[in-house]
């Protein structure tokens, strides 16, 4: 089982953050490493929390959720400002 997970999250290292490292490599810009820095660090995160996790329902953390998701939108957000520069919001029509 936690070999089928750990296959699962390298994935999208080997096909997203491989390729965009190499590219930072060749071209360091903050907009190349973020690109890198996604799915090396973001996935490689994830390995240990899903290793932890027994199959059981932990206890009911909704409102976290609800204050969680719109805090690290606004953190990632700030940081696209600090690191790239562009403070504008996208807007999808």
């Amino acid at each position: 089982r936690r070999q089928r997970v750990a296959y699962s999250a390298l994935l999208p290292i080997a096909t997203g953050g491989l390729p965009a490292l190499m590219q930072f490599m060749e071209l360091p810009t903050p907009q190349n490493l973020a690109f890198a820095l996604y799915p090396l660090v973001g996935c490689s995160a994830t390995i240990p929390l899903l290793w932890a996790y027994n199959g059981g329902r932990g206890r009911s953390m909704k409102w976290f959720f609800y204050a969680y998701y719109p805090a690290h939108i606004a953190v990632l957000g700030l940081a696209k400002g600090l690191l790239l520069g562009d403070w504008n919001i996208a807007v999808t029509g």
